[in-house]
């Protein structure tokens, strides 16, 4: 008999004399290897899914926010919209040296003349300005021109300059045994006003002034007088008395045109 067939009968002759197998352990034997399969199911599915999260954040970390630069996350909620919509009140500037009180530029005596000839009352004519910038011994400004109407010629001009605080220095100002025709009036703020309007003295020469002296070294005074401007050939003096009256000169002396002027004059 050939060797194929010797085995097979050998193999049939001993599943026969084997005992049948018991049923209780082919269903162990089953459930076992479904546990396996499910386990190994379970394991398949959490390794997806775990690439699947692992390749959507590497997209994402590779294209950065829509509306913000790459690599920088944008969060969203209450506190980002609340500090979107508060508005950040800017830094507070700060004044620049030519701002500052002690950086005024002195305002030249040419404006100063073109100031004072706007502030002569009406019905003069004037002649052969002159204007200077002074500097020794108090830093200061002048202006002045000659005048005439209809009643005769003059001069009229205006000196202001800063010194050395402290007190008037016409005292006996307002009183007959020391100067006469003056009147010495406080004002607010530490300021004095002397108006003097004295007599012609023998050579004919006659002027008056108001002079407005302030506690800070400021000294403003505006001249009237019939003394010939030195450019305007006359060699006399003229017959008339100042053109300008003392109510005149007063009104020039405190009019505020002049403050800033003399906040532009610097300490000397």
């Amino acid at each position: 008999m050939p060797f194929e067939d010797d085995l097979g009968l050998a193999l049939r002759e001993a599943v026969d004399a084997s005992p049948p197998p018991r049923l209780d352990l082919l269903a162990t034997g089953a459930a076992q290897r479904g546990q396996r399969r499910k386990r190994r199911r379970t394991v398949l599915a959490s390794v997806a899914s775990v690439a699947v999260l692992a390749g959507a954040g590497a997209v994402a970390l590779n294209q950065g926010p829509a509306d913000g630069p790459t690599g920088t996350s944008v969060a969203a909620g209450p506190t980002t919209a609340t500090q979107s919509t508060t508005a950040t009140p800017p830094p507070t500037a700060t004044p620049s040296p030519s701002s500052s009180p002690g950086a005024t530029t002195a305002v030249p005596s040419s404006q100063v003349l073109k100031l004072f000839k706007s502030k002569l009352p009406d019905g003069f004519q004037t002649s052969h300005p002159v204007n200077l910038d002074l500097t020794e011994p108090e830093p200061g400004v002048r202006a002045g021109v000659a005048i005439s109407n209809g009643s005769g010629k003059g001069t009229a001009s205006i000196t202001i300059t800063r010194g050395k605080s402290g007190p008037w220095l016409a005292p006996g100002c307002g009183t007959t045994t020391t100067v006469s025709h003056c009147t010495d009036t406080p004002l607010p703020g530490g300021a004095e006003l002397m108006l003097w309007l004295p007599d012609r003295v023998p050579n004919g020469t006659q002027v008056w002034n108001a002079t407005l002296k302030r506690s800070d070294g400021i000294t403003l005074t505006v001249e009237s007088g019939n003394v010939p401007d030195q450019g305007s050939g006359d060699t006399d003096v003229y017959p008339n008395p100042p053109l300008l009256t003392g109510a005149q000169l007063t009104a020039l002396a405190e009019d505020p045109v002049w403050l800033p002027v003399m906040a532009s004059i610097p300490a000397p």
